[in-house]
């Protein structure tokens, strides 16, 4: 995502294909990783589940290889599970420090969690193994002219397209520098080759609606914005662009909405921006454990965008924390009224009901989660467990094998799946005995969720 000052702050993604912002959501420790988009079909799920699987049996198979443990990573990030998916990758480098394509991989993470100066130092790595990767040279790139290093990103850029010339996003971020330095010749014969490549390529169209308002081409100026505003109605940056061009051709009426519309926007993003950095500050303060500032920090989240979701679901964490059960629910209520399909927030919900015994209406919720995200582990495991306890042992079981597929480490998904299979039997059958040994190997203070009898059958040797 490249950053560059027109007539206001323009956040654009470099990547050929991409549009957007690539700044996650906040996660809680009452959640677990979000998954697949809800567009995923089955059939694309069950190819990622295979991949997944292959990739960890190539790990048992062969710890020694660093190749092994990238593929488990991009397994993981398929699901995806960015935070297993970068320690497979840190293991691939632990294996083989000269692993360009682990460390690659963690820049790309690195950039989605808007960590520059972290992403350039990887990207950094991988190019020293693999100085004639064209991608690494393009994500470098990028990382420098956001960290405003123009001279060093135009040698990556320009380095990427001598190894690939057909590179539409190495032309877009040239010609964001060449705007930067008032260069509008330059600027425009850079975005126009970024479009040559890509016809349809946004960003591109908004920088040369720039060039044009810089060189007084009002018509063909508010013709790149309105484009740009087919594709992306809330861009405040291309708003403006066309409410200075209309006003320039004489259209005050259009322009006067306009730039009351782009006023509105900025407003918003401004906004949107301040309580983001309220609730990075108290994800920061909850994981350091201070959890009344935390809470502090959320509470002015909401104080600046009360419809904010993120610092809603993150507020019903911390009280859940508190054992503030009415107070975590009214949070993490609010943050789903907010937004629908928020799969961590839905997860939440489902799990604080589960905790004040309303477990018929919480399966509703997690089935909610894994219709936005059907990758989302701790969600097949919370709607596992419910439906054992609703006695929907069938349904119960299949997604409790779900969430093992996406996560085999999960201990307390083998001791539920364990019951569960031990409960459908009437006795200790040898599937429940392999998957309670299995979980308590993993976990042994679980022995508390399991019967006594239950234990002490499988402290027995099993039958012949």
């Amino acid at each position: 995502m490249w950053t560059y000052f027109g007539l206001g702050l323009l956040l654009w993604l470099l990547v050929a294909g991409q549009q957007g912002s690539s700044v996650p959501r906040n996660f809680t420790p009452l959640a677990g990783t979000s998954g697949l988009a809800s567009t995923t079909s089955q059939g694309q799920l069950d190819s990622i589940l295979n991949r997944l699987f292959e990739a960890r049996q190539a790990v048992q198979k062969n710890p020694s290889s660093a190749e092994i443990y990238v593929s488990l990573g991009l397994a993981l990030e398929a699901i995806p599970d960015t935070q297993a998916a970068s320690e497979a990758f840190d293991r691939a480098i632990a294996v083989d420090a000269r692993s360009a394509q682990a460390w690659y991989q963690k820049g790309i993470i690195a950039t989605q969690q808007s960590l520059w100066h972290v992403a350039a130092q990887d990207f950094r790595r991988a190019l020293a193994v693999l100085p004639d990767d064209p991608l690494g040279h393009l994500e470098l790139g990028e990382m420098l002219l956001r960290m405003g290093d123009f001279g060093a990103a135009s040698t990556e850029l320009q380095a990427a397209l001598k190894l690939n010339r057909h590179e539409a996003g190495a032309y877009y971020g040239l010609g964001l520098i060449a705007l930067q330095q008032g260069d509008f010749d330059g600027a425009e014969a850079h975005f126009r080759a970024a479009l040559q490549l890509k016809p349809a390529y946004v960003d591109a169209m908004g920088g040369l609606g720039e060039v044009f308002l810089h060189r007084h081409a009002w018509r063909e100026a508010a013709g790149e914005f309105q484009y740009v505003l087919s594709k992306k109605p809330d861009c405040w940056d291309a708003v403006y662009g066309l409410a200075t061009a209309l006003a320039r051709m004489g259209e005050k009426k259009r322009a006067h909405e306009q730039f009351d519309a782009a006023q509105s926007l900025y407003r918003r993003e401004l906004q949107l921006l301040r309580a983001k950095g309220e609730n990075n500050r108290g994800v920061g303060l909850w994981h350091s454990g201070d959890i009344a500032e935390a809470k502090e920090a959320f509470r002015s989240a909401l104080a600046i965008d009360p419809t904010y979701p993120e610092a809603h679901n993150n507020l019903g964490g911390v009280l859940w924390q508190q054992n503030d059960h009415p107070g975590a629910l009214r949070e993490f209520g609010a943050a789903v009224e907010s937004q629908p399909d928020f799969p961590e927030a839905l997860n939440n919900l489902g799990n604080a009901l589960v905790g004040v015994g309303q477990e018929s209406l919480a399966i509703n919720y997690f089935r909610s989660a894994l219709k936005a995200s059907p990758g989302f582990v701790s969600a097949h495991f919370n709607l596992g467990v419910a439906l054992a306890h609703q006695g929907q042992q069938a349904e119960a079981e299949n997604e409790l094998r779900q969430a093992l597929a996406l996560d085999p480490e999960q201990a307390a998904a083998h001791v539920e799946l364990g019951l569960l299979l031990a409960s459908k039997a009437g006795t200790l059958s040898e599937g429940a005995r392999k998957e309670l040994t299995e979980g308590l190997c993993m976990n042994p203070h679980l022995r508390v969720r399991i019967p006594e009898k239950t234990l002490l059958d499988l402290e027995k040797s099993p039958p012949d």
